[in-house]
């Protein structure tokens, strides 16, 4: 208890003014109490996800307690969360601009930084279903320039399950079924012509081309 010893001190040097050991032992005892003080509101920091305040708390209490082992290994473990709450921050940035790959990078890094953080762990996972689902998306409108809308169709609902939100995903896959849909009435329209069911098969094409002129 470096508070008391503190006190402790400071009645013996009362007592001795001249004693400079027991002035040094009481300096010395002042500080480390401080310093541990300190330590705790920045252990509080921490807790409120304040990295950067509790940096700035532990080396004050540094200053005071250079050779401290655990505020020192307290003061590391601040400096790398704070760091990977940048990342996090960066990676929020690069998925709202669509940049789903360096998002999922920077937040690789988080993880490293910041092991377990479960924010960090979401925040990847919902990264790496939308790098998939780009990915999905690009394939499937290759196939739909080759004239492939099963294959398309196909991609592109599972990049839906994937991102949901993804404007240009619905798009593309509505165009799709849509295809899709004209082809099967074709397919109707060619069998009915081949019974001269001529009426049907006009309405049968004609609806096919209302979905794909």
């Amino acid at each position: 208890d470096y508070a008391n010893a503190a006190g402790t001190f400071g009645i013996a040097k009362g007592l001795d003014p001249a004693d400079t050991e027991l002035a040094a032992l009481e300096a010395e005892c002042d500080a480390k109490a401080k310093a541990l003080e300190l330590k705790v509101q920045a252990e509080h920091e921490c807790d409120a996800k304040d990295f950067a305040e509790a940096l700035h708390t532990f080396d004050a209490a540094l200053e005071l307690w250079p050779d401290n082992a655990e505020i020192q290994a307290e003061r590391d473990a601040a400096a790398r969360k704070l760091e990977a709450q940048a990342l996090m921050k960066q990676a929020k940035d690069e998925l709202a601009a669509d940049k789903a790959g360096k998002a999922v990078n920077h937040l690789k890094k988080a993880l490293e930084l910041d092991l377990g953080n479960e924010d960090i762990s979401a925040l990847k996972i919902e990264a790496e279903k939308k790098l998939k689902a780009s990915k999905l998306l690009k394939e499937a409108l290759q196939e739909m320039a080759e004239g492939d809308n099963a294959g398309a169709a196909a991609h592109l609902r599972t990049a839906k399950s994937l991102d949901p939100e993804e404007l240009a995903i619905q798009t593309n896959l509505d165009e799709c079924e849509k295809k899709l849909n004209a082809l099967q009435l074709k397919r109707q329209g060619d069998i009915q012509a081949e019974h001269d069911a001529f009426d049907t098969a006009i309405a049968s094409y004609t609806e096919a081309l209302a979905l794909d002129p």
